[in-house]
C-alpha cells in the first residue's frame, strides 16, 4: 500500500535537500523495511515537510484566515463609521431643536467662527476620545460627514404660528426625503408631514417658497396645488430671494455699480473663455501659490490656497456676486497675466 504525505502534498515547498520529498507527494510510500525514512523526511524545525504542516495548521485557525481578517476589518470600518454618523445626527439634532443655523460663512481651519455644526462637532470630539479618532481630520477624506453639499434632495418644512400670547413664534417642523421634485411629490411630502403631526392643510394661512417654478409656479406649482385645496393658504415670495431680487434692481439702476459688474463679467468671460485660457490660469494661479507659500507669504494648511478658477454671478443670487469678487481678487495677478497673454495674442 502506497502512503503520501497530506501537509507536503497540499504545500510542500523546496528548502535544500528534502530527503524523500517527491515519494511522499507524488510516488508514495511503500518501503516500510525503512521506517527511519520518514524521520528523515520530517526532517528538522525549517524543514519544507515542517513548513507544510505549519501552513496546513494556520489554515485551520478561523482566527487568522484571510476572510476572519476581513471580517475584522469590516466590523472595525462599520463601527467607526456608526460613530461618526452618530456624532454628526447628534450635532444636527440639537441644531434643529434649538433652531439654529448650520453653516458658518467661512467654515476654513483659521476661521475664528466655523458655524455652529463644525464647533458643536469640535465640542463633542474635545470631550469623546472615540469620537475624536473617527471625526475631522481623523476620518477618511470623503467620508468626513461634514460637507455642506446636498447628496439627496430633502424639503425643509418649518411653520410660522401664533401662540396663545399673541406672539409670533417660528419652529422647524422636519426635514422630509422627497423621490423627486415635481410639485406633485413636494404635495404629498407636505401632507404626510402634516399628517404625522395632526396638521391639516385646511388650517394653513399662508406658504413661502423660493422662485422656482415647481414651487411658485402659477399652472402647476406647488402653491397652485394647496391654494386649489385652500384659497386661504395665500402665497408670499421668499424674503431672501425678494431682498435678492431688489438689490439686482438696484444695482441695475445705479450707473457706477452696474458698469463695475458689467465689466467684472467681461474680465470673467475674458480669462474663463476658453479651456486653454482656462488651464492658463491655474497654470499661472499654481506657480504664483507656491511661490508665495515658499516666501511665507501665504499660510499653508489643509482646504487653503484652493482656489483655481475663477467663479461666475448669477442674477438670480445676489450672494455669487460675492463669490465672483473674493475668486477675483484672490486670483488677480493670474487673471493679468492671462488678459496680457489674450492680448499679445489678438496684437500678434
Amino acid at each position: 500500500m502506497l502512503h503520501f504525505c497530506l501537509y507536503c502534498y497540499l504545500f510542500k515547498c523546496d528548502v535544500g535537500e528534502q530527503a524523500g520529498g517527491d515519494t511522499f507527494v507524488t510516488k508514495g510510500f511503500s518501503n516500510w523495511k525503512c521506517p527511519e525514512k520518514l524521520k528523515i523526511h520530517e526532517g528538522g524545525i525549517n524543514s519544507s515537510h515542517n513548513q507544510a504542516r505549519r501552513m496546513f495548521e494556520d489554515l485551520l485557525k478561523p482566527n487568522q484566515s484571510i476572510q476572519s481578517f476581513h471580517f475584522k476589518q469590516t466590523d472595525q470600518a462599520r463601527i467607526e463609521y456608526r460613530t461618526r454618523l452618530n456624532a454628526s445626527i447628534d450635532c444636527i439634532r440639537f441644531l434643529l431643536r434649538q433652531g439654529l443655523a448650520f453653516r458658518g460663512h467661512d467654515e476654513s481651519e483659521d476661521s475664528s467662527n466655523q458655524g455652529n455644526f463644525l464647533k458643536i462637532l469640535r465640542f463633542l470630539t474635545d470631550h469623546n476620545e472615540d469620537i475624536k479618532t473617527v471625526t475631522l481630520r481623523n476620518a477618511l477624506e470623503n467620508n468626513m460627514m461634514i460637507s455642506p453639499a446636498i447628496q439627496k434632495d430633502i424639503m425643509a418644512v418649518a411653520l410660522r404660528y401664533v401662540d396663545k400670547k399673541g406672539h409670533v413664534v417660528e419652529r422647524f417642523l422636519g426635514i422630509e426625503h422627497v423621490t423627486d421634485t415635481t410639485a406633485l411629490s413636494l404635495k404629498a411630502a407636505v401632507e404626510d408631514l402634516f399628517c404625522r403631526h395632526g396638521l391639516s392643510l385646511s388650517r394653513l394661512r399662508g406658504q413661502g417658497y423660493d422662485g422656482a417654478s415647481n414651487m411658485q409656479g402659477q399652472f402647476n406649482g406647488l402653491k397652485t396645488l394647496i391654494m386649489k385645496e385652500n384659497e386661504s393658504a395665500y402665497y408670499v415670495h421668499c424674503f431672501a430671494h425678494q431682498l435678492q431680487l431688489a438689490l439686482i434692481a438696484v444695482a441695475k439702476n445705479n450707473n457706477k455699480i452696474a458698469t463695475f459688474f458689467k465689466f467684472v463679467a467681461i474680465v470673467v468671460n475674458i480669462a474663463g473663455g476658453s479651456c486653454k485660457r482656462l488651464d492658463l490660469l491655474k497654470e499661472k494661479q499654481a506657480t504664483r501659490v507656491v511661490e508665495s507659500v515658499h516666501n511665507g507669504e501665504l499660510p499653508s494648511g489643509q482646504g487653503l490656497n484652493q482656489e483655481t478658477s475663477l467663479k461666475r454671478s448669477c442674477d438670480t443670487r445676489w450672494s455669487s456676486h460675492y463669490n465672483t469678487l473674493i475668486s477675483l481678487i484672490d486670483m488677480f495677478p493670474s487673471i493679468v497675466d492671462v488678459l496680457d497673454v489674450v492680448d499679445m495674442f489678438i496684437h500678434s
